[in-house]
């Protein structure tokens, strides 16, 4: 077995443990659990935190599966494998939370868990990974905590159609059908909790 990979879950384990000291109050409670809710209008966030976990374990499942298959394993080996560096880390970041004002969160948990799944199952089927797309958008705003900054970002789905056997020379091989997820106004107390759903247009 490559050493590489369990050298790689402890150093990431070592970065959330320093971010986390950092900027999320680790050690600053016992450990405790926390009902956040989902998507609700009076839930943290409005949902938008966990939207981020599910991208986030999707981006990292995809990043590791990656690395792995470069480092010399086989496709599914190297999917298994990130899915399980994925869920070591973010599992990891959840008793981080459990120790902080956060507090740890199953709904956090599930979604990770979520995030992983897609990230395997389209890191392992390149016919689904051509017809969809996780993405975040992301507008710096000078945070400095980006990975909980959910007032500057978005959460989509792309559906693109050069996935679906189109002609080569159709023109709607370039258009992506998007579905996305944001909120604005939770972290400033002054101002009203929204949450948007939207649907578009791009292209590839």
């Amino acid at each position: 077995h490559d050493q590489r990979i369990p050298m790689t879950r402890v150093a990431g384990a070592g970065a959330i443990a320093a971010w986390g000291l950092l900027s999320w109050d680790y050690g600053e409670r016992s450990l405790h659990g926390a009902r956040e809710g989902w998507f609700g209008q009076d839930s943290p966030e409005g949902g938008a935190d966990k939207a981020g976990h599910l991208y986030t374990s999707y981006v990292m499942t995809r990043a590791f599966a990656g690395l792995y298959e470069r480092w010399g394993d086989d496709r599914p080996s190297a999917a298994r494998e990130a899915v399980l560096t994925t869920l070591l880390l973010t599992g990891f970041m959840e008793l981080g939370d459990g120790i902080s004002p956060y507090g740890l969160s199953h709904e956090d948990m599930i979604m990770n868990v979520a995030g992983s799944l897609a990230g395997y199952q389209l890191a392992t089927h390149g016919d689904w990974a051509r017809r969809l797309d996780l993405r975040m958008e992301y507008q710096p705003s000078g945070r400095s905590d980006p990975f909980t900054d959910y007032e500057h970002a978005r959460y989509l789905v792309a559906l693109k159609l050069e996935g679906f056997g189109l002609p080569d020379d159709s023109p709607l091989r370039w258009l992506e059908l998007h579905g996305g997820y944001f909120t604005r106004g939770y972290d400033d107390r002054g101002a009203r909790d929204r949450r948007y759903t939207y649907v578009g247009l791009g292209l590839n």
